[in-house]
């Protein structure tokens, strides 16, 4: 609605400048190009707004364009925004989207290419190149297929970059007002890294549920296989969470028959590996057990059809301010999918980024205003 009104108001030449502040990411979210706001007229108005967008209005033109513009977001007082299982009506939400803070493997991954680097270019490789990339590469992946680096917890710095990401989110919301406020649910996914962000940035938050709708894409890694959930709500550090949601699908996916029978799969590789001694048995024994718990193997197709789904429970849920804590794959997806933003970077550790989401009842959906690159000192 704000954006609507701001595009009606240049279109007839009242658009005041930009508020000052000190803050240019702040000044920037609260700016909005002439040309995102046409767009998003003449996507979601009637024609006569697109006439507008072409010079031709009047003022009774700009009149009749705002009347449809507030009933397009118009939300029934008794149904409130989000608190139905079928919206019938337009609503906008503030979604936080934050990634974890750096976790061990991360740091490992560090190391493996760095020393990669240094016997690419002692073998004749260019800084660069692509034999020089091949390198780098593999040596990050064999970091990633260690069966060692099962469900890896934040290092040392992910810690310092979390707590800062927790000072950096209040900065936000306290000198942006009504902008930026505060989130009234914390959407978690059930790996350890992402589980001690939270901790660490939404100490003690009323409600702060796990789930693995936001969970990384499941590659069959031990790096990207929850530990134990019934472990994890039993520590004291997470009590104040909810775990029901997450515990709820575990349970499920461990007695669908799909993944009964990737446990009789695991008992026969056991059988084997006690016999044979493979190294190859073991690496099964894991993926099986991995299967178990996070269902199938996802490749990033999957995984952007899986973060439609945010959108859904977005529509649905009471709440109109929710932040994600998640991954970079994950985030990736949901921005170059969902959201709308196919030219989006992916994030650092212990980023922000806050978008204001339209969700129309037929379905279709947009980030109308969005605001990037928030990277607490220290992340």
């Amino acid at each position: 609605r704000r954006l609507g009104h701001t595009a009606l108001d240049a279109m007839s030449g009242t658009l005041p400048g930009p508020p000052a502040n000190q803050d240019p990411l702040l000044d920037n979210y609260r700016t909005c190009s002439l040309k995102a706001a046409a767009t998003f007229l003449s996507k979601f108005l009637v024609c006569r707004v697109a006439h507008c967008v072409n010079g031709q209005c009047d003022e009774e033109c700009k009149k009749d364009a705002v009347a449809d513009l507030d009933g397009a977001f118009e939300v029934p007082e008794d149904r409130g925004i989000g608190c139905t299982d079928s919206p019938q009506s337009t609503m906008v939400k503030m979604l936080y989207l934050i990634r974890h803070g750096e976790a061990v493997h991360n740091v490992l991954e560090k190391e493996a290419q760095r020393k990669a680097g240094i016997e690419a270019e002692a073998l004749g490789h260019s800084k660069g190149s692509d034999s020089y990339k091949a390198m780098l590469e593999m040596a990050r992946k064999a970091v990633l297929n260690d069966d060692n680096q099962e469900d890896p917890e934040l290092s040392p710095a992910g810690n310092e970059q979390a707590l800062a990401t927790r000072k950096e989110l209040a900065r936000l919301t306290s000198e942006a007002g009504e902008l930026l406020p505060e989130p009234t649910l914390v959407l978690v996914s059930p790996l350890r890294r992402t589980l001690q962000t939270a901790a660490l940035v939404f100490p003690n938050h009323p409600r702060v549920c796990i789930h693995t709708l936001v969970q990384e894409r499941h590659t069959g890694l031990a790096c990207d296989t929850p530990g134990s959930l019934v472990a994890a709500s039993r520590q004291k550090e997470f009590a104040f969470m909810d775990f029901s949601v997450a515990l709820t699908s575990e349970a499920r996916l461990c007695l669908s028959p799909t993944n009964k029978k990737s446990e009789h799969s695991s008992s026969s590789q056991r059988d084997l590996g006690s016999r044979q001694g493979s190294k190859t048995s073991t690496c099964e024994m894991r993926r099986s057990h991995s299967d178990s718990f996070i269902g199938e193997i996802e490749d990033a197709r999957k995984l952007r059809r899986r973060t439609t789904r945010i959108l859904d429970y977005l529509r649905t849920c009471e709440d109109s301010t929710i932040c994600v804590v998640s991954h970079k794959g994950y985030l990736r997806e949901l921005e170059r999918g969902s959201l709308g933003r196919p030219e989006a970077v992916e994030f650092g550790t212990g980023e922000i980024r806050a978008y204001e989401v339209l969700l129309r009842p037929d379905g279709a959906a947009a980030a109308i205003r969005y605001c990037e690159g928030i990277r607490a000192v220290g992340a």
